[in-house]
Formats: C-alpha cells, sequence, structure tokens
C-alpha cells in the first residue's frame, strides 16, 4: 500500500510528476558514481548490452572452496538501488538493507553458494522509486515502469546475453579470471523484477537468443513479483509456455510470495494469475509430454505445495498439486501476517531457492 500511495501521489498530474523527480537525487549520484569494488566484496559493473544501452550490474563472486557451479542473475524491484544512492534518499533509506551490494551478498552466501551473483539495476526509477526496464522492454510505462504488453519478439534475451558477456569481461579483465560463461544460469525476480522474466519467457515463443538463452537456464524464481497496478504478474503467453515445456522440461519455475501480494485486496489478481499460470505451464508440460516431447520437471521439479514453509513464514498452496509431476512450485511465505512493505522486502531474505 505503501507503494500504491506514492504511486497515486506522484502522477496525479504532469506537473507533479515532474516535480516527484527531484525528491530522490538519482540523476545525481549515479552520475557521480563509477564502477569499482565496495567494501563487502562486490563490484559495481556499468555494463552495456543491445545498441550499446547500458545497465548498472552490482557483482558478487563465489563464496565457498569449490569451484564456481553456475551464474545467478537478479533483476531488482522498485527503490533498490546502491547503497550510497539508496542512504542518500528521503523515500529509500529506510530500506538500504536491501541496497543491490546487499541483495548481491545475501544471495551468494546464503541462498545460492558457489554461484556468481550479478544484480541487474533497471535503467532508470519513475519517480525516484518505480523500476523502469527499458532497455528490455519498449512496452513500459513512463509514470510507474510497469509492463503493459509481453513483446513475443523482443529484446530483452538478447540485451541479457550481450549485457553479461560486458559484465564477464569486466570482472575477467580487473581479476585475470573470466567466469565461466557456459556454466549453467539461474534467474531471479524480485518485484517489478518479475516483468523481465516475464519478457524474456515470452520471447521463447518466437525469439533464436531466447531459446538460446534458456538452453543454459537451470531455474527461474519470481520473488513476490509484481506489476504495479497493472496486470501481467507472471507469464502468460502460449506459444512461449508451450516452447517451455516442449523445448527446456528441465528448467525449475519457483514463485515465492507473500500476503503483500497474493492477499493485496487492491489487486485481486495476483493472486488469479498465479494460478492461471500454474495450470497454463502444468497443460503445456502433459501436451509436450504426450506428444513426444519430455514433460520432466529436472532436479528438484516440483509443484506449488501446500503447506511447504520458508525460513520465518509458513507456506501454502499456490495452485498446481504437490508431487514429482507438477512443474511449478508456489510457496507462500508470512501467511499469517498481515501484507506491508516491510515483508516484501524480507523475502529477499526468506525465499527459499531449493524448497523440497
Amino acid at each position: 500500500m505503501q507503494l500504491l500511495r506514492l504511486f497515486l501521489s506522484t502522477v496525479a498530474n504532469e506537473r507533479l510528476a515532474q516535480a516527484a523527480t527531484h525528491f530522490l537525487p538519482y540523476k545525481t549520484a549515479v552520475a557521480a558514481s563509477s564502477s569499482g569494488h565496495s567494501q563487502d566484496g562486490t563490484q559495481r559493473i556499468t555494463a552495456t548490452g543491445l545498441h550499446g544501452a547500458a545497465n548498472t550490474v552490482v557483482y558478487c563472486p563465489p563464496t565457498g572452496a569449490a569451484a564456481p557451479c553456475g551464474h545467478v542473475c537478479v533483476f531488482a524491484g522498485d527503490l533498490q538501488a546502491e547503497r550510497n544512492i539508496m542512504s542518500a534518499s528521503r523515500k529509500a533509506s529506510e530500506w538500504g538493507a536491501y541496497c543491490l551490494e546487499a541483495t548481491a551478498t545475501n544471495l551468494a552466501r546464503h541462498k545460492f553458494p558457489g554461484h556468481h551473483v550479478w544484480v541487474i539495476k533497471p535503467s532508470r526509477h519513475a519517480h525516484g522509486a518505480f523500476a523502469c526496464y527499458e532497455n528490455f522492454s519498449s512496452h513500459t510505462c513512463r509514470h510507474s515502469g510497469a509492463f503493459t504488453w509481453y513483446d513475443p519478439h523482443g529484446f530483452a534475451s538478447l540485451h541479457l546475453e550481450l549485457l553479461l558477456q560486458s559484465a564477464f569481461s569486466h570482472v575477467g579483465l580487473d581479476s585475470g579470471r573470466l567466469p565461466d560463461p557456459t556454466l549453467p544460469i539461474t534467474l531471479v525476480g524480485f518485484s517489478k523484477g518479475g516483468g523481465a522474466l516475464n519478457q524474456l519467457v515470452t520471447e521463447l515463443g518466437a525469439d533464436t537468443a531466447a531459446r538460446r538463452l534458456f538452453s543454459r537456464v537451470a531455474a527461474v524464481h519470481w520473488v513476490d513479483a509484481g506489476n504495479g497496478m497493472h496486470r501481467g504478474s507472471l507469464p502468460a503467453d502460449a506459444a512461449a509456455l508451450a516452447a517451455l515445456a516442449a523445448e527446456h522440461p528441465s528448467v525449475r519455475l519457483r514463485v515465492h510470495g507473500s500476503p503483500y501480494q497474493w492477499r493485496n485486496a487492491d489487486r485481486p489478481w495476483l493472486a488469479l494469475e498465479r494460478d492461471a499460470f500454474v495450470r497454463a505451464v502444468g497443460a503445456a508440460r502433459a501436451h509436450a509430454g504426450s506428444s513426444g516431447g519430455s514433460a520432466a520437471t529436472g532436479a528438484g521439479g516440483g509443484g506449488g505445495a501446500a503447506g511447504e514453509s520458508g525460513d520465518g513464514g509458513t507456506g501454502s498452496s499456490g495452485g498446481g498439486e504437490q508431487g514429482s509431476g507438477a512443474p511449478v512450485r508456489c510457496t507462500e511465505y508470512f501467511g499469517d501476517m498481515p501484507g506491508s512493505l516491510a515483508l516484501h522486502f524480507r523475502m529477499l531474505e526468506v525465499f527459499d531457492p531449493n524448497g523440497a
């Protein structure tokens, strides 16, 4: 509700919307920052993708003594930026514990040990708050960053592919060791960042770059994903889901949610979209299996398990049935608590990427 009030207050008219950009010094802070290392071991990189479009990427190297086993590519949500930017912001300072550097470090140490973690910052924040992934889609709302349409013929997959190549090169030049580009990739989208995942999945129905990307993807995690006051929190393109089922049956699909999204009376469609996604993917994989393709779900595959629990929260059914034949696992955390922005951000701490 905090973000909803913020959105409604900033877009009441064009003059107010323009004035709102002065509340948070994103432009000046970004211009003053440069790629470099932080004391926490993360590295801030200005990576370039399609047509030279740039995104800031915060990198955390693998933790642990074992050889790296994969890459985790994370799409950040509303308000999330670098530590120095959030601490200087009247709106974002309260949530500084979830800055890009802290998110990268938390995921590398506690969620995905042994993985290279790359946290992608959106190209801008509308009104100093709302994540806008305009480098990944030309169909986003200027005022809120919401994805207005997922384009099967989009360019997100190619941009991500080039962005990661650029980021790998930065790390290789800096450390003398290029991250192995052949390692499997896990995709994570938090909050508005889930829309970037939806665009990538949607491109599977028509785009070669998307299929090339997903041939390396091991898992996709939507973490309390939402799309502002717009529908489209999860992918729904039939051709894309059919391609995902038939050509990439081993990709594990995980949907993690909190009451902030799934029990939000102002956005009742979020829970309905979750259930529809589970049914659509299940039908697509069943059809792929009956047509001679594989309907396997890969290691750890499962459905929207009833009664699952994450650290600090209780899980409940998010649609689908538990079992080896169900392709999507949905888990609700903090199910007995009222939704809040605090719980929304805490999802980055408690979601379980390895839930059985």
